[in-house]
């Protein structure tokens, strides 16, 4: 899921791993936005075409917002999402960030109000929270990782773990880039 946002004679794109603007450039047909590896055609108001790494996906409005632009904007440093059952996991910025862990499609929201980083001598990388007695982990590798569902490509998988008990795997993406 992607938001694009006209501004003249440019269009900032808000993909789930980054946020970029590209530049109109020449179309035969439509409104063509190039840059950065990326080419993003508009095809009347309701479709469009997003072309990356030599790959093409049809793309198609909807309403509602991206769930990955509306956590970047919240400050949100890694989000991942996994399947069966859904769940979703949000880590803030900072040295000492907040973690959100929401689980069966949304059911069970969890939230660590100071998530610690875990090592690799302690499973890690990723964070563990403890609140009420939970406690729960989210592991993450960066590496491309492929949704079983849908084929979407992450820039990291994910593992979640709420009291020793691990949720299927995920992936996600960093949404803002540390030197």
């Amino acid at each position: 899921r992607l938001e694009a946002v006209f501004e003249g004679a440019s269009v900032q794109l808000d993909l789930p791993e980054r946020r970029l603007r590209l530049a109109q450039a020449e179309s035969a047909s439509g409104a063509r936005y190039a840059g950065e590896g990326i080419v993003f055609w508009t095809k009347g108001s309701d479709q469009a075409l997003l072309e990356r790494d030599g790959e093409q996906v049809e793309c198609q409005r909807v309403e509602g917002r991206s769930p990955w632009a509306e956590a970047r904007e919240r400050g949100i440093g890694f989000r991942a999402v996994g399947n069966e059952p859904g769940w979703a996991a949000e880590v803030a910025m900072g040295e000492a960030p907040a973690m959100r862990l929401q689980l069966d499609y949304g059911q069970r929201v969890l939230d660590f109000p100071l998530a610690l980083p875990l090592t690799e001598e302690n499973g890690g990388p990723g964070f563990r929270g403890e609140v009420g007695g939970t406690v729960g982990e989210l592991r993450i590798r960066r590496g491309e990782c492929i949704d079983g569902m849908s084929g979407e490509r992450f820039g990291a998988s994910a593992e979640v773990f709420v009291d020793g008990t691990r949720y299927a795997a995920g992936c996600g993406h960093y949404l803002f880039e540390f030197e």
